[in-house]
């Protein structure tokens, strides 16, 4: 049954190649090698990741072995200096399958779209390495969550394929209960999405959102508006939260998190004979012991921690200066040790120093992101403060966007007198029961944007949900605050 039904569509599809060949004025026919008659069709012309798609076509040279391509885009997502620098794309190509043609200068092949970007993809034939002809298919992004019903704290993890890269199908944002959330996009991950939100607000009904738009925030009418956008899809679930409370670990329950990775580039070291810090990384505040030797016995070594200064809205930008953290005499063997605490300063890899008259040797710390929330529980009118240390110097590092209960709160930048730290303070607000905060990356500045004379998305001082699809990811973090009865003392 299902040969003689593809046997039909291959019948069917060659009719169809057959009718618009004959309609094509002899100008539009595409060029091929040994021939000027070769078309293609697929049936069906669009779907999304997975569908499987016939590809039939005829007037090909008999006995030969076509290719099939998928055309398709490489992009990766780039910084410029210390901004963020937007999307580089350029044109790729996937072969799908190589296929013989039939006597009568036809053929068929059942193949199954590919992971890829969203939008327009054309399925070309190639023979002898020449393009013979090309049919276009429409790539549509699908989208869908992993649960519709848990306590708070619930993860409610969101996967999607075929999300593309033009200005109607490659920025989506997230509404949650009618507030706006945050933005996600899939330019650095080939049209992938895999990001999670958690389950918040009282029990009961409760609405999770998707919409499309590349000019900001959500356009909730987009049914509305030119075919393009019109066309594109958007998704929408009910959620319910149930009584009772989510299993919560780590940073969530304890108000508590330090990176395991430094983040930013490696900066270049002077010349000079190596030293060696333990711990190697950390936090601010972390107590290291740096040791080097052959210095001249009795002189005078100081401890130099080096690191960028400045800020985005200073004229003259981030400039390297240094700080002496302590000083000591070389040992008669022309040792020197220090015990020094950690600076709060940018994230990222500081070339420390440990520098004499004789010589200056040379290594490494690096300087880890920390965030700290308090308290974690009270009652209604409580202040919360959110710290956040080594925060890295560049444009999508020193932002954090704050959500509460999913909806988005605002930003705020590490531009104080204490280098790489932010302060953040929110009051509890609403009815007994638990509360989610989020914090996620944001981009501070980066490319205009296509509203101000640029090509690029506006995505910036927004939540960024997919931070995958930044230069370098930046962990996004999710507290549980315990909004008790009563009121907070003032």
């Amino acid at each position: 049954m299902r040969r003689k039904l593809i046997r039909s569509w291959v019948v069917l599809l060659l009719g169809v190649v057959a009718a618009t060949a004959a309609l094509m004025p002899a100008a539009a026919q595409p060029a091929v090698a040994e021939t000027s008659e070769a078309t293609i069709a697929l049936a069906p012309t669009q779907g999304t990741v997975g569908t499987p798609v016939i590809v039939a076509g005829r007037g090909f040279p008999a006995g030969r072995t076509i290719t099939l391509v998928w055309e398709t885009a490489r992009a990766v997502v780039v910084a410029e200096g210390n901004l963020y620098g937007g999307r580089k794309i350029e044109p790729a190509a996937l072969p799908l399958a190589q296929v013989l043609v039939r006597p009568d200068g036809t053929f068929s092949s059942r193949l199954a779209i590919p992971r890829d970007y969203g939008g327009v993809r054309n399925i070309i034939v190639r023979l002898d390495g020449t393009e013979a002809a090309r049919a276009g298919f429409r790539l549509w992004p699908s989208l869908r969550i992993s649960t519709t019903k848990g306590p708070v704290g619930t993860p409610i993890r969101l996967r999607g394929e075929g999300f593309g890269l033009g200005t109607t199908d490659s920025q989506f944002h997230v509404i949650y209960d009618n507030r706006y959330m945050g933005v996600f996009s899939a330019a650095a991950t080939h049209g992938t999405v895999d990001f999670t939100i958690y389950a918040a607000g009282d029990p009961g009904l409760h609405r999770i959102d998707v919409y499309p738009n590349f000019y900001g925030p959500a356009y909730l009418n987009n049914h509305d508006g030119f075919k393009e956008y019109a066309e594109v899809p958007r998704w929408g679930w009910n959620f319910t939260v149930a009584p009772g409370r989510a299993l919560l670990s780590g940073p969530a329950a304890s108000g508590r998190f330090v990176s395991g990775r430094v983040t930013g580039p490696v900066p270049a070291l002077p010349d000079g004979p190596p030293l060696t810090v333990s711990p190697a990384q950390g936090p601010v505040g972390t107590r290291v012991r740096v040791t080097a030797g052959s210095f001249r016995p009795g002189e005078r070594v100081e401890l130099v921690w080096q690191s960028l200064t400045g800020a985005y809205i200073q004229e003259g930008g981030f400039k390297f200066v240094d700080t002496v953290l302590a000083t000591a005499a070389a040992g008669p063997d022309g040792r020197v040790t220090f015990t020094t605490v950690v600076p709060a300063d940018a994230g990222g890899w500081h070339p420390i120093l440990a520098r004499a008259p004789s010589q200056t040797a040379v290594g490494r710390f690096g300087l880890v992101r920390a965030v700290t929330v308090g308290p974690l529980s009270g009652p209604p009118g409580t202040q919360i403060h959110i710290r956040i240390t080594g925060a890295g110097w560049r444009s999508w590092e020193n932002t954090a966007a704050v959500t509460w209960d999913n909806g988005y709160t605002g930003y705020a930048c590490a531009l104080g007198p204490e280098k790489g730290t932010i302060n953040i303070y929110l009051t509890a607000v609403g009815a007994p029961g638990r509360r989610v905060i989020g914090i996620w990356p944001a981009i501070f500045r980066g490319p205009l944007s296509v509203n101000y004379g640029g090509s690029q998305p506006e995505n910036q001082r927004l939540a960024f949900l997919t931070p995958q699809d930044l230069p370098e990811s930046v962990e996004p973090l999710t507290f549980v605050f315990d909004l008790m009865a009563g009121e907070a003392s003032p």
